[in-house]
């Protein structure tokens, strides 16, 4: 969904650009008129005109910004439903004007969005995400041409989600979240990474997550499975709702190579922090490991659950924190811990 939803906006993007300042001589009502009849033709031509639908577009020629009210995309990545009360897009003025001149050669390398009240629901399994606002902030290198010449690149990415509730009732989960943050920098090809993660992967990339104050409830099914799935030792340890203070996450990746420069939790189950190496190998050889993680503190009901597993590298856990796990994983998948 996500990947579909980023070529999409950029396709907005540009038609906004190549639009809005061009008519800068008319009312913003003219200009509204004049963007609305261009939008909905260039979209149809890309084969969105059934998918995307909105009830009005709100012009700022100044700021070169363009909001569509109550924005709705059906159907888009197998069944997914998204509506916004309101997307907005701001464009360099200078940038739009290039657009204007000549739209065929003018490149965009920057653009923001945002939107309030995102609605996503999955038709297939009742799945739903809502959030309350969305701010988006990214540079580049692309048009329409590049776009569909698989040239079009993304260099870096900002992304914030404010006030994000998650239900997944089949699953039996429901998580808040108060805020989310993304960036992203490097070399990234939004079409190519429309069909392969390992386009990502492949480039020197940095990306960072940061997360702040979430609640995950789970429903007693859910509560009931999970403890007959770690044992009745563990049963009266699993709550109905977590909560996670904080996590953060700072990741490299380059080729055959993906490093975890810092890894922060903070929750009323865990807190720790650590870093990983990981090689990812070729046709010839797998995947390998070597990491370290830092306990600061770690409650009974997550201490029932993993001791379980240690046993069977006849390892035991430290009796008391802070303690330290060093975790490797070999060529041949032999798998080597020690925690002290």
């Amino acid at each position: 969904m996500a990947k579909n939803f980023l070529i999409i906006l950029l396709i907005i993007i540009i038609i906004i650009a190549a639009l809005i300042f061009g008519a800068s001589l008319y009312v913003n009502k003219m200009i509204e008129d004049t963007l609305h009849d261009e939008l909905r033709s260039t979209l149809s031509a890309n084969g969105l005109g059934d998918y995307i639908s909105y009830d009005e577009i709100d012009v700022q020629v100044l700021t070169g910004e363009v909001a569509l009210k109550k924005l709705s995309i059906s159907d888009a990545a197998g069944g997914l439903d998204i509506k916004a009360y309101e997307v907005f897009v701001r464009i360099s003025p200078a940038e739009a004007v290039a657009f204007a001149r000549n739209p065929d050669t003018a490149i965009l390398t920057g653009a923001s969005a945002g939107a309030a009240e995102v609605q996503l629901n999955s038709k297939e399994n009742d799945d739903s995400i809502e959030i309350d606002n969305v701010d988006l902030m990214l540079e580049g290198r692309f048009n329409q041409k590049l776009l569909e010449d698989n040239e079009a690149v993304i260099n870096d990415i900002d992304i914030n989600l404010y006030n994000t509730g998650i239900d997944f009732p089949k699953l039996g989960i429901y998580a808040g979240v108060k805020k989310f943050s993304g960036s992203f920098s490097g070399t990234m090809n939004p079409t190519e990474l429309n069909t392969s993660v390992s386009a990502f992967l492949g480039q020197q990339n940095r990306l960072k997550v940061d997360l702040d104050n979430a609640d995950i409830e789970l429903n007693e099914t859910l509560r009931s499975s999970t403890a007959l799935f770690f044992g009745a030792a563990s049963a009266d340890k699993i709550v109905d709702t977590m909560h996670i203070e904080k996590i953060y996450l700072d990741i490299n990746s380059e080729i055959n190579k993906i490093d975890v420069n810092k890894l922060d939790l903070v929750s009323d189950g865990l807190a720790a922090a650590g870093t990983a190496e990981i090689a990812l190998g070729d046709d010839t050889t797998s995947p390998t490991l070597d990491s370290k993680l830092e306990i600061h503190q770690m409650a009974e009901g997550v201490r029932s659950i993993v001791e379980p597993y240690l046993s069977c590298t006849e390892q035991v856990l430290p009796g008391k924190t802070p303690f330290t796990v060093n975790a490797s994983i070999a060529e041949d998948g032999s798998v080597f811990m020690i925690a002290e």
